[in-house]
This record gives C-alpha cells, structure tokens and sequence, in this order.
C-alpha cells in the first residue's frame, strides 16, 4: 500500500472521532503544505467544500488566518517537524475568518504529527483549534496580551537601551 493511501486509510478511519471532537480538526499534507482534511464544523465556518479547500493548497493559510499571527505560531510548527517528535504538541493562538469582510475571530490551536512517512519524517500534522467565545473575559485578555506582546516586539531596541533606573 502506498504512503499516500495509508495517510487516506489513516483519517478515513478516524473521521467519525474527528466530528465528536469539540473543536475543528485540521490535517495537513507537509510535502504540499496543503489541508487533506477538515472536519465538517470547521469547513462551515469557513463556507466552503474540502474539494474547495483542497483545491486552494497553500494560499488557504493567506485567504483565512492572519499573517501577523503567522509570524509566531509558524516557527513553533516548523521547529516541532524538525525535532520530529510525535509525542509533543505545539500551542498557539491564531485568528480566522471566513471572508475579508469578516471580523477575525480568535482560536487556541494545538498542532502534532499525525503520521510519519517511510523514512520516519514528518509526513500529515493534525491541528485541532478551538473557537474562544468573543464575549468571555479570557478574549479582552489575549487581546490585551498580544498587543503588549507587538509594542515590546516593535520596540525592543528602545527597551533593551533603557538603564535598570529608566
């Protein structure tokens, strides 16, 4: 059986457990850097089909997720494929929406291996993300957070200047 139809049989066979799974459940092909499969919560949100999403390949990322965001989440991911660890898992915080007209909507993700190729590589990841509730107190938090987070990242220069007096 090729690697491929292994990877197919793999979340066929764990597409039932996907759906029950109270978040949206994201596995991408690393070689193409494309989503093979998303579960049917997600693919709502979203408006759109797999085929769809499947047939967007890379740009998916620059159509739906925040690119600012992307810039600390993608190191995290990239790191955990070359440390080639299928036991550790990767958080971060990302904001999605469905449309450029849409408000972007914050969720807490979690990213893994999910199967490895024949070389033992990093072959499929398997995301789950997990919508935070616009109106729970933790979103002014996170927001409050990433904002700090930008102004130390955009001045670091002018803080790292600073005596300990200053």
């Amino acid at each position: 059986m090729t690697l491929e139809n292994r990877a197919r049989l793999l979340i066929e066979q764990q597409k039932s457990t996907f759906e029950k799974i109270p978040g949206i459940v994201i596995i991408h092909l690393l070689k193409t850097s494309t989503v093979v499969y998303m579960s049917t919560r997600g693919l709502e949100i979203l408006g759109v089909t797999l085929d769809e999403l499947i047939a967007m390949g890379h740009s998916y990322h620059d159509v739906f997720f925040n690119p600012e965001d992307a810039m600390d989440y993608v190191p995290k991911i990239l790191g955990l494929l070359e440390r080639n660890n299928n036991e550790e898992t990767v958080a971060f915080f990302q904001q999605v929406r469905p449309h450029t007209e849409a408000l972007w909507s914050w969720y807490a993700s979690g990213t893994r291996i999910f199967m490895q190729d024949d070389e033992g590589k990093p072959y499929l990841t398997i995301t789950v993300a997990l919508p935070i509730d616009s109106k729970h107190y933790f979103n002014n938090k996170i927001e409050r957070l990433l904002e700090e987070n930008e102004l130390l990242k955009n001045n670091q220069a002018i803080f790292a200047s600073l005596t300990k007096r200053e």
